[in-house]
C-alpha cells in the first residue's frame, strides 16, 4: 500500500514554512492552530489554549516528540514569539499551547496569500465596475462595542506587536554596526599595510584608527 495519501494529510503552507524557516516548525504550528480552530481547547486566563503532550502532536503529524520539542523551544522564544506556551494543571506532562495569530509574520503571510486570491478573481466583465455584496443595505452600520476582555487581547497583542518590531530594529541595527566595523577594521588594515606595518589585532582597530590609546 502506498504511503501517499492513504492517511490524513498535513498540508502547511509555502509562505508559512519561509516565516518559521522550517516545514518542522510550520507543522507543529499549523497543527496548534487546526486543533484550536476545532475547538479542542480548554480556557484559562481568558484564552483559549490547545493541550497535547510532545509525543502527542508528533504522532498527528509523523514526528518524534524530542522534534516537536525543538520546534516548540524555537518558535516560543522571545524573539520569535509565534506561539506561547505553559502548564496551567501542574501536575501533568502536557503543555498548553496558544498561537500569537497577530505575529507580523503570520499577518504577511496572510496578506500575501489573500492578494494572490484577489489577483486570480475573474475581471469585471464588458468594463462593469465591481460591487460589493457586504456593504449592500450596511451603510451608516455601527460595529458592536468591544468587551473589556477583548480590548484587553487588542492591547496585549498591539505590545506584543511593538517589542517584536523593536526586537527586529534592535538586530538590524547590531548587523549594521558589525558590518561597518569590519569596514573600518579593513581600511586600517589596508593603510598600515601601505605604510608597511602590522595589522592591528581587533582589540586595537580603535587605536589604530584614532592614534589614541583607550
Amino acid at each position: 500500500m502506498s504511503a501517499l495519501f492513504d492517511e490524513r494529510v498535513v498540508a502547511v503552507q509555502p509562505s508559512l514554512v519561509r516565516a518559521v524557516g522550517s516545514v518542522t516548525r510550520a507543522a507543529v504550528l499549523q497543527q496548534i492552530h487546526y486543533h484550536d480552530r476545532a475547538g479542542h481547547v480548554r480556557e484559562h486566563d481568558r484564552h483559549r489554549w490547545v493541550v497535547r503532550t510532545y509525543a502527542e502532536l508528533g504522532d498527528e503529524i509523523g514526528l518524534t516528540g524530542e522534534q516537536v520539542r525543538r520546534a516548540v523551544e524555537w518558535l516560543r522564544a522571545p524573539e520569535h514569539g509565534f506561539i506561547e506556551t505553559c502548564n496551567a494543571s501542574g501536575y501533568d506532562r502536557q503543555t498548553w499551547y496558544r498561537v500569537h495569530e497577530d505575529h507580523p509574520a503570520l499577518s504577511d503571510s496572510s496578506k500575501r496569500r489573500n492578494r494572490q486570491f484577489q489577483t486570480a478573481e475573474s475581471p469585471v466583465p464588458n468594463g462593469g465596475s465591481a460591487s460589493s455584496s457586504s456593504t449592500e443595505g450596511g451603510k451608516g452600520e455601527t460595529p458592536p462595542a468591544k468587551e473589556p476582555w477583548q480590548e484587553e487581547k487588542d492591547a496585549e497583542r498591539e505590545e506584543r506587536r511593538r517589542k517584536l518590531l523593536a526586537e527586529e530594529n534592535r538586530r538590524l541595527a547590531e548587523e549594521a554596526t558589525f558590518e561597518h566595523n569590519e569596514q573600518l577594521r579593513a581600511e586600517a588594515e589596508a593603510e598600515l599595510e601601505r605604510e608597511g606595518g602590522a595589522a592591528p589585532p581587533p582589540g586595537n582597530l580603535r587605536d589604530a584608527l584614532t592614534g589614541v590609546p583607550r
